[in-house]
């Protein structure tokens, strides 16, 4: 019954999520918010029993059902099959009977044997009887700690939140004659707090109009309006009962934010359309001011609502402010439709179609399943064999580390320290000093240690048997014996070892043989593409922060202050290009040419540059001095003549050292010279890599 309810009340939670998003610019904000009440109704309302043939627990049921006699018949066929071998050995033609009509007598026959098989099947179930109420009790306790550990989060946060605004209030007047207003002086924004008394609590809004201050009473006036203290009130008491089930805090989350775009929209309703716009310019101002200093909002589960939020969220709302959404009569028409669709699914009860005649079948099975037991362990070792080879198959690796940079492949190359040519059996990835080291997949951790050519390593031996092990690492993460996770970090890259810079190794081995780790590894984000700005970019060369970057809004882009390095481009107008020759670790050869391009007057540089690293994480990273205290460059002027090349030869070894392997880029600072006080400036970059 608790199985089908935690079922049943998550896929009304996914339904409204659905349907919010299916229909999110077809329907009002209000209609979109009024659809949790189906949740509430779910999860808090015992509603009356009744059967329904279109319940999802009939199919799931009956799912189950035909995958367990599916199973049950494949495994009786095994051990008929077994057992017709045993009984055709012991005949040896000392009887006339049909092989069948031995199995029927050897399948049914009353012996010793079985009686005793019998009794330790009957002494098995009552252990898991001990073993079922055991765990009922351990998860009885488990889930009543859960509740009281969230109903007292609840207390508590709402006691701290009292006693702040209690000591610090100031009472202003009672808007509309209904709420008390209270006014706090270190505090910015509005709020509804309360259950069934709900006050508006006000800030030092000194910046803000008049006018702006009555919108930010009339949105909270809207919340009381709309019931929201006491549905604040309900969604926290659906968050404590059903605390373990992720869903409930994802909706309670989300209802909380369609709270406030119906807020918004009852708001304007009020105002009218033309005080649309000067409403969304004091909820941008609020949230630019709301989120520094208010630290009497930033406990949980309070009973309150708020006029602030996130910046996805502020989209939403600042699209019900400049678009007004009208339901349409088909949306409106598929909500109802789909909502009593869902009703009929997931309220109410499945109907039991179970038969004595399905009962006695089943207790045949069992008795058929005793009687022949001994040979269940040959039929289970052939298929944990068989299971072994399905998952050897479809196993797939996660990435070790976060750079994607390969050093070397898995066969017969050139050995860059000796020269010589030989069969590598791992594979190379080039990265950073210090980066993380992830296990590939769960395992044991069998050994780990050092060696003179592999330096510090760690053998993790796989699930399915595989050996895998890294090498050159800076040091372990986890000790001899331990038991990991894919995705767990386990180590630090490094150059320890036979290693001329900082990389990681990773062979695999099975059954003692060295084979390709590449075909184990989920490679496909490798040639994933994203498109930003009409130009396609690799996602695997593009870092971490990028890629989070690109998941924003556009208007999330705006409010953010982090601008990938890789977009970071000027308008070329000079006609500069920049190369990079003769590349070594200690220095390069740069290489500007001059061609087109219209500058306003002459070309400069300098002695000046700068050398960037780019890392999995951040992206461009300038490379650490090797030296202390402060650097000084000559300030001459290297002219770069129109439609013609200049040559500089840079070596940094004094200033960054030698570099390792890896992906790196020089920057040289070039200036549209016109007279003093008159010119322009831009970095100019040339990518590099340096390999072993």
């Amino acid at each position: 019954m608790m199985i089908n309810h935690i079922i049943t009340s998550s896929l009304v939670i996914i339904f409204v999520l659905l349907i919010g998003t299916l229909f999110e610019n077809k329907i009002s904000a209000c209609l979109k918010y009024s659809l949790w009440l189906l949740v509430v109704i779910k999860l808090l309302v015992p509603v009356p029993g009744f059967e329904s043939q279109f319940h999802i627990m009939n199919f799931i049921e009956s799912c189950a059902e035909a995958i367990s006699n599916s199973l049950e018949k494949a495994t009786e066929d095994n051990l008929l099959h077994e057992d017709l071998g045993t009984v055709d050995k012991n005949i040896n033609n000392e009887t006339n009977h049909t092989v069948v009509d031995d199995l029927e007598n050897y399948s049914y026959a009353e012996t010793k044997e079985n009686q005793k098989l019998q009794a330790v099947v009957e002494d098995n179930n009552e252990n898991k009887t001990d073993s079922r109420m055991i765990l009922s009790v351990v998860a009885k306790v488990v889930y009543f700690t859960g509740v009281m550990i969230c109903f007292v989060m609840i207390l508590v946060s709402n006691i701290c939140f009292y006693k702040a605004f209690k000591d610090k209030r100031k009472y202003i007047n009672t808007y509309n004659d209904k709420i008390p207003v209270y006014k706090i002086e270190d505090y910015y924004g509005a709020c509804l707090y309360g259950g069934f008394s709900p006050v508006i609590i006000v800030g030092n809004n000194i910046n803000l109009s008049s006018e702006q201050q009555h919108m930010i009473l009339l949105h909270e006036y809207v919340h009381y309006a709309h019931g929201d203290h006491i549905w604040s009130m309900i969604r926290n008491l659906c968050v404590a009962l059903y605390w373990y089930n992720p869903l409930v805090w994802l909706a309670a989350s989300v209802s909380r934010k369609d709270s406030e775009l119906a807020c918004d929209e009852g708001t304007i309703r009020r105002l009218g359309k033309s005080k649309r716009t000067v409403y969304g310019q004091t909820l941008l101002d609020v949230v630019s001011k709301a989120s520094k200093g208010n630290d009497i909002t930033s406990v949980v589960f309070l009973n309150s609502t708020t006029a602030t939020g996130g910046k996805r969220e502020m989209k939403k709302r600042i699209e019900v402010i400049v678009k007004r959404k009208k339901t349409s009569r088909i949306a409106l028409v598929l909500t109802i439709a789909l909502s009593v669709v869902c009703i009929g699914c997931t309220f109410g009860e499945s109907m039991n179609e179970s038969t004595s005649e399905e009962v006695e079948a089943v207790n045949e099975k069992e008795e058929v399943f005793n009687d022949v037991d001994e040979t269940v362990d040959v039929v289970g070792e052939s298929t944990s064999e068989a299971d072994e080879e399905i998952i050897l198959e479809e196993t797939k690796y996660v990435w070790p580390t976060v750079s994607t940079i390969m050093s070397n492949e898995f066969g017969e190359r050139i050995h860059p320290i000796t020269g010589e040519k030989k069969m590598i059996d791992y594979i190379g990835i080039a990265g950073n000093q210090g980066d993380s080291i992830y296990a590939v997949t769960d395992g044991d951790i069998t050994d780990v240690g050092f060696d003179n050519t592999l330096g510090s390593y760690i053998v993790l031996v796989t699930a399915t048997g595989e050996e895998v092990t890294y090498g050159h690492l800076d040091g372990s993460k986890v000790p001899k014996g331990a038991s990991v996770k894919a995705g767990e970090i386990i180590g630090v890259m490094g150059k320890t070892g036979n290693a001329t810079g900082p990389f990681l190794s990773i062979s695999v081995k099975v059954d003692g043989e060295a084979v390709n780790p590449m075909p184990y590894f989920e490679t496909d984000f490798l040639e994933e593409t994203i498109t930003y700005n009409g130009k396609e970019y690799k996602k695997s060369e593009l870092c971490n922060a990028t890629l989070k970057w690109l998941e924003l809004s556009e208007q999330e882009k705006m409010l953010s202050s982090y601008l990938p390095p890789e977009f970071m481009v000027f308008e070329e107008t000079w006609g500069i290009t920049l190369t990079a020759e003769d590349i070594t670790s200690t220095g390069v050869t740069i290489r500007c040419t001059q061609s087109g391009g219209e500058p306003t007057g002459e070309l400069q540089t300098g002695s000046w540059y700068i050398l960037e690293t780019w890392t999995r994480e951040y992206g461009w990273k300038e490379m650490p001095y090797v030296i202390e205290g402060e650097i000084g460059w000559t300030s001459e002027a290297w002219m770069i003549p129109m439609n013609d090349t200049r040559e500089w030869i840079v070596n940094w070894e004094w200033l960054y050292g030698a570099v390792p392997s890896g992906k790196y880029r020089i920057g040289k600072n070039i200036m549209d010279f016109c007279s003093t006080g008159d010119f322009d400036t831009a970095i100019y970059f040339a990518e590099f890599e340096i390999k072993k």
